[in-house]
């Protein structure tokens, strides 16, 4: 592999879903950001995108329509959860949520 990531079993073969690249997250970024500020669970059509933005990196002839076959709502969840978490923004998030508390609380 030439980028190392989260290893699932995706359309009935393992594939290693590597971090998103800073292009696809400028590509993305206010679709994932409304998943995390509350939105509602991503749709197939964001998911298969990051999906293939992931996988291309050590997969580059894999095409949308194969990420679109491998998908399903039995696997939307884990590979949505795998691309962000091997991505670290679930970790950015949540360290973003934790300097705003701070300082909301913090004394004027």
């Amino acid at each position: 592999m030439k980028v190392p990531g989260i290893e699932l079993d995706f359309g009935g073969e393992k594939r290693v879903f590597a971090p998103i690249n800073a292009a696809a997250f400028k590509q993305y970024r206010e679709e994932i950001g409304s998943v995390f500020n509350g939105g509602p669970i991503p749709d197939l059509e964001l998911v298969a995108k990051l999906a293939l933005a992931s996988l291309q990196r050590n997969y580059a002839e894999i095409t949308l329509a194969q990420v679109e076959e491998a998908l399903d709502f039995g696997n939307l969840i884990e590979v949505f959860e795998a691309v962000v978490n091997v991505s670290g923004l679930v970790a950015s998030a949540g360290n973003m949520q934790r300097r705003l508390a701070k300082n909301l609380q913090a004394p004027s």
